[in-house]
């Protein structure tokens, strides 16, 4: 009995006024669940993207250090952020934050160099539109940044002597 009552409720709608709500509403519905998905999909990629990458490694009796690139470089031809971290027998030392001006390349191990000392190891990042930067990461957690400038290539004093 009580369906018969539901069905008589929908007999005051014209069937094709019930086809145009239908459509109208799968117009609406598909739309918006296609955009949150794309919404969730690019959050993803970009905490995916912002989750530290090992891209080299160098070891020294019980001290590692490590150079992650933390996200990509900003497009076209951004800067990248990177950390060092220095590490005995896996555990974390010491830490330090950077940013790599380098083209819009990807970070790579020729984008520094690691010195081991007594009391430190020294590791110099580079990249081709920044000056040298040098870290001295102490075994005992300090951490100094310095920064040098980069030695005068050939080409460049030869065009100033043209000039």
């Amino acid at each position: 009995m009580e369906n018969k009552d539901i069905s008589s409720k929908h007999k005051f709608i014209p069937p094709v006024l019930r086809s145009i709500l239908k459509i109208l509403a799968w117009a609406v519905l598909i739309p918006v669940f296609l955009v949150c998905l794309a919404a969730v999909l690019w959050q993803l990629l970009v905490v995916i993207d912002r989750i530290p990458k090992a891209v080299a490694c160098e070891s020294y009796g019980e001290y590692t250090a490590e150079l992650l690139a933390v996200g990509s470089p900003d497009w076209p031809f951004g800067s990248q952020d990177g950390q060092i971290v220095l590490k005995k027998n896996g555990f974390s030392v010491c830490r330090s934050d950077f940013t790599l001006r380098n083209d819009g390349i990807m970070m790579s191990e020729d984008n520094w160099d690691v010195e081991w000392e007594e009391d430190k190891a020294v590791i110099t990042i580079c990249g081709e539109e920044q000056k040298d930067k040098i870290f001295l990461l102490y075994y005992d957690g300090l951490t100094v940044v310095k920064k040098t400038l980069n030695e005068i290539s050939f080409s460049g004093f030869v065009f100033c002597m043209i000039l």
